[in-house]
C-alpha cells in the first residue's frame, strides 16, 4: 500500500512538471523531457502544499492529491491552447555522434553509475535522519506538520523546544515540505524524494554532456561528478544543499541554452529554476543581483529590450520565491523571529587574507571533493591557452559569481563558516564545471579524435570482399 501511494505521488509530481513544461516551452523543450519534468514537478508540488497551508486547509495526503490534480489539469488545459508540435533543440556538436545502443565502453561507466545510484537509493530508504540540522529543523517541522496538518505547528511555540532550536525550523521550506509529502505516504523516514532528484538530475546532466562530448568523455565526467565524496554523501542526507545545487545548476545550463539559441522561454524556465534554488536555500538570493547583471549582459545580443526583460525575470522570480516564505509567511504566521540573527561584520585586510588562505586549502581537499578541482583547473588552462576558446564564457562568469558570493558571505556574515556554509555551498560549482568542460573546444577536439578512432575500428573490423576478378564464378576464376 505504501509503495502504491509513493508511485501515485511521484506520478502526480511528474505530470505536474510535464504540464508546466508544456505551458512554458510548447515548441523547444529541454531534454531529457522526463527528467526535467521531475525536476519541475517536485518544487511545484511543494508550492501546492504551501498554498494549502496559506489557505488554512489542513494538509493531508488526500488534500494534496486533489489539489495537485486540479493544478496539473489546469496546466494541461492551458497547454492545449498552445502549439502541439514540438521539436528538439538543435545539437551544437561539431562531431555528431549517434549511438543506437549501449556500447562496450559505455558499460563500464554505466555499471559504476548504477552501482553508486543503487547504494544512494538504499541508504535513502533504509537509514534514518541523523543530521542535527534536519533533526531539529526540516524533519522536525515535517513530523509536526504531518501530525497537526499545518506547517505553522506547535514546533515553533512548544515550550519544551524553546532554547534547543535556533534557525533550523525557519530555513527555506522546500526540504521540509518534501519531507511532509513523503511522510504522509507512510514512509518511515520520508527521504525517497532525494533519490528522485538525484536520478533525474544525473540523467539530465549526462544527456547534456553527451550532446557536446563523445560518450566516453560524457561518462568520465559524470563519474567524476558522481564520485565527489562530500556531495555524494548528501544524495541520501536530508539537507537542502544537494537540491539547491541541482536547481541552481539546471538554471545556469538552461540559461546557457538561451544564450546559444535565443529562445525566450528558456530564459523564463532558467529564472524559474533560480527561484526554486532560493526556495531551497535562502542565501541563494545573494547571488541573484550578480546573476541578473550577467543575464542582462548576455541577453543584450538579442537587443537591449530583451536584455532588460531577461534581467527583470532573474530578479523578480527569485525575489518572489524568497518573499513567499521570508516576508509573507513570517509576517502572517510567525509571532517570533529566529533566535540567531544575521549581523553584518566589518571587513578587515587580515580577515580577508585569512579567509582566502583557508578557501585555497579547501580547494585542495581531495578527501572532500576528490580531484574535480585539479581536473577542471588543468583542463581550463589548456582550453584557454592552446585552443583560445571563448565559448562558455557565461558559464565561467557564473562560476565567478559563485566564488564572489562565497567570499562576501564569509566576510560579512560571522555565522557563516568555511567548514559548513562554504564547504557545502561549493556543490553549486561542480555541475557547472563539468558542463563547461564538456562543451569546451578541448573536449570537443578529443571527442572528434575518439569518433575517428571509433569509425576506423568499425571499418577495420568489416570483412573485405575479394576483387571481382578473383570471385568464384567469374571468367578470370574459371580460366
Amino acid at each position: 500500500m505504501i509503495l502504491a501511494t509513493v508511485i501515485v505521488v511521484l506520478l502526480i509530481q511528474f505530470l505536474m512538471g510535464h504540464g508546466a513544461l508544456c505551458v512554458l516551452c510548447p515548441k523547444e523543450r529541454p531534454s531529457p523531457e522526463w527528467a526535467v519534468s521531475f525536476l519541475l514537478g517536485l518544487p511545484l508540488s511543494s508550492l501546492v502544499v504551501f498554498l494549502l497551508d496559506l489557505a488554512g486547509i489542513r494538509i493531508t495526503l488526500l488534500a494534496f492529491l486533489l489539489a495537485s490534480t486540479v493544478v496539473l489539469t489546469a496546466l494541461y488545459v492551458g497547454s492545449v491552447r498552445r502549439p502541439h508540435r514540438t521539436r528538439r533543440m538543435p545539437r551544437p556538436m561539431s562531431v555528431r555522434i549517434r549511438v543506437l545502443g549501449v556500447k562496450t565502453y559505455e558499460l563500464v561507466f554505466l555499471a559504476l553509475i548504477v552501482f553508486l545510484v543503487l547504494i544512494s537509493i538504499w541508504r535513502c530508504y533504509y537509514l534514518p535522519v541523523t543530521q542535527r540540522d534536519a533533526i531539529v529543523g526540516f524533519d522536525l517541522v515535517a513530523k509536526y506538520a504531518a501530525e497537526q496538518g499545518t506547517i505553522r505547528s506547535t514546533v515553533f511555540s512548544d515550550p519544551h523546544l524553546q532554547g534547543h532550536l535556533s534557525n533550523q525550523p525557519y530555513y527555506a521550506p522546500f526540504t521540509a515540505i518534501m519531507q511532509i509529502i513523503f511522510r504522509l505516504t507512510g514512509l518511515q523516514f520520508g527521504k525517497v524524494w532525494l533519490s528522485v532528484i538525484f536520478i533525474a538530475f544525473l540523467v539530465f546532466l549526462y544527456k547534456r554532456l553527451a550532446v557536446f562530448s563523445h560518450p566516453i568523455l560524457a561518462g568520465m565526467l559524470t563519474v567524476v561528478f558522481l564520485s565527489i565524496p562530500v556531495m555524494y554523501a548528501y544524495t541520501f542526507t536530508v539537507q537542502s544543499d544537494y537540491s539547491n545545487a541541482v536547481f541552481f545548476a539546471v538554471s545556469v545550463i538552461l540559461f546557457h541554452d538561451y544564450v546559444r539559441l535565443g529562445h525566450r522561454k528558456l530564459a523564463l524556465l532558467s529564472a524559474g529554476f533560480m527561484g526554486f534554488a532560493c526556495w531551497t536555500r535562502s542565501e541563494t538570493i545573494i547571488f541573484v543581483p550578480f546573476g541578473a547583471l550577467a543575464a542582462y549582459g548576455f541577453a543584450r545580443r538579442y537587443g537591449a529590450k530583451e536584455g532588460v526583460r531577461v534581467a527583470i525575470l532573474f530578479v523578480l522570480i527569485p525575489a518572489l520565491f524568497f518573499s513567499l516564505w521570508h516576508v509573507l509567511y513570517y509576517t502572517l504566521y510567525f509571532k517570533q523571529t529566529p533566535g540567531t540573527q544575521i549581523i553584518l561584520a566589518g571587513i578587515s585586510p587580515s580577515r580577508a587574507i585569512s579567509m582566502v588562505a583557508r578557501l585555497w586549502v579547501l580547494f585542495g581537499n581531495t578527501s572532500a571533493y576528490g580531484y574535480i578541482f585539479p581536473i577542471f583547473a588543468l583542463s581550463l588552462l589548456v582550453n584557454l591557452t592552446l585552443f583560445r576558446d571563448r565559448r562558455g564564457l557565461d558559464l565561467l562568469i557564473w562560476l565567478g559569481i559563485l566564488c564572489l558570493g562565497f567570499v562576501m558571505i564569509l566576510l560579512l556574515v560571522p555565522a557563516a563558516s568555511i567548514e559548513n556554509t562554504i564547504k557545502r555551498g561549493f556543490f553549486k560549482l561542480f555541475p557547472i564545471m563539468v558542463f563547461y568542460l564538456a562543451q569546451s573546444r578541448l573536449y570537443q577536439f578529443v571527442s572528434g579524435k575518439l569518433s575517428m578512432w571509433e569509425r576506423d575500428e568499425i571499418q577495420g573490423s568489416l570483412p573485405t570482399e575479394p576483387p571481382l576478378a578473383a570471385r568464384p564464378g567469374t571468367d578470370a576464376c574459371e580460366k
